[in-house]
């Protein structure tokens, strides 16, 4: 690091200049940056798209770890850049599966998606997974696997999702 007042160079971890005494300035905590405004609202946004956004803190790095229910799960590690980790969530699918009956409507900034899995109890036995421009949903109910992938472009991600007599409603935004 360099002083900004005299250009000689100090540690990161100086409070002051040893050459001009120059206070010199603090590189934000990824603590302090959790709390600002900006990233209140990341969370918020994550949350809203079913996702959780956790933070992990050493004095040279921070990571935040993403969980998705679409896909598999991202890693974001300063120095590292984003990383994808496979879902801790997994399937064991019958080796009979049947492509379910679909519903898909799209409008201008909206997308919902209903599908027939008759049988599927509940949400825990369904997984969607992201796969580039579309999306896998995958559905166990006792003996039957349910398997279908529907073309959903990028910019539209999961809003909300719920399961009702086995009938599972998506519904996507941009």
């Amino acid at each position: 690091m360099k002083c900004p007042s005299c250009s000689e160079r100090t540690g990161k971890d100086w409070k002051y200049c040893p050459y001009c005494g120059y206070t010199l300035p603090r590189e934000p905590r990824f603590k302090d940056l959790m709390n600002n405004n900006v990233m209140r609202e990341l969370r918020r946004i994550f949350r809203g798209l079913g996702m959780t956004a956790k933070h992990e803190q050493s004095k040279e790095h921070f990571i935040i770890r993403i969980k998705t229910n679409t896909g598999p799960d991202i890693k974001f590690e300063s120095g590292k850049g984003i990383t994808h980790e496979s879902s801790s969530k997994f399937l064991k699918m019958p080796e009979d599966l049947i492509e379910p009956e679909v519903e898909v409507k799209q409008f201008l900034n909206e997308m919902t998606i209903k599908a027939e899995l008759p049988g599927v109890k509940k949400l825990d036995n369904v997984l969607l997974k992201r796969v580039g421009e579309s999306i896998e949903i995958r559905a166990v109910a006792k003996k039957k696997g349910y398997f279908r992938v529907l073309h959903v472009p990028k910019e539209f991600m999961l809003e909300s999702k719920k399961l009702n007599k086995g009938l599972l409603e998506l519904k996507l935004r941009v």
